[in-house]
C-alpha cells in the first residue's frame, strides 16, 4: 500500500477521489472472483443443509471468518435475490433513530437535503436492515448510485 501511495504522490491527482471511484470496483471484482459455480449454487439451494455448505465454502475463501451478515449478502448476490421494494417502516425507524445526528457519511456535510442510502444497494443483494442504511447528502448519494459503498467494506 505504501508503494501505491508513493507512486500516486508523483502525480497531481486527488487520491481520495480516486479511492472513492476504484474501491467499489475492487469490491465487485472480489465478490465475483469468489463466486461458486452455478452447479454448486443449485446443489446448495436444493439441499436441506445447503446453506451450511455455502458458509463453509465462503469461509474457505477468506483469511478471517466472515460475519453472518456478509454470508447472507453473498448468498443473496449469488442467488440473484434482490429486494424489489423498500420497507418504509424500517426506513422511518432509521430516520427516527438518527434524526438529531444527520450528517453525510461521505463528506460530513450537516446541512441540506439528505437521502437514506443503502450501503449494499438493493439491486446488488442488500436489504432494508438498519445496519445497511446511512444518511448521504443528495450529491454523494447520486454520485454513489447503485455501486458498493467505497467507505464501508462489505468483505
Amino acid at each position: 500500500m505504501n508503494e501505491l501511495t508513493s507512486f500516486l504522490s508523483k502525480f497531481d491527482i486527488d487520491q481520495e477521489r480516486l479511492f472513492m471511484r476504484v474501491f467499489p470496483v475492487v469490491q465487485e471484482y472480489v465478490i465475483e472472483s469468489i463466486r461458486p459455480t452455478e452447479q454448486q449454487l443449485r446443489k446448495w439451494r436444493n439441499a436441506p443443509d445447503g446453506r451450511e455448505e455455502f458458509v463453509i465454502y465462503v469461509a474457505s475463501k477468506f483469511t478471517v471468518v466472515p460475519s453472518p451478515r456478509v454470508v447472507r449478502i453473498l448468498w443473496n448476490i449469488y442467488n440473484g435475490k434482490k429486494q424489489r421494494s423498500r420497507d418504509k417502516k424500517v426506513i422511518r425507524s432509521y430516520i427516527e433513530l438518527h434524526r438529531f445526528a444527520v450528517v453525510c457519511k461521505h463528506c460530513g456535510r450537516g446541512t441540506g437535503k439528505f437521502h437514506v442510502d443503502h450501503i449494499v444497494p438493493l439491486s446488488k443483494g442488500g436489504g432494508d436492515e438498519l445496519e445497511n442504511l446511512q444518511f448521504l447528502c443528495a450529491q454523494c448519494n447520486l454520485r454513489k448510485s447503485n455501486s458498493y459503498d467505497a467507505l464501508k467494506f462489505l468483505i
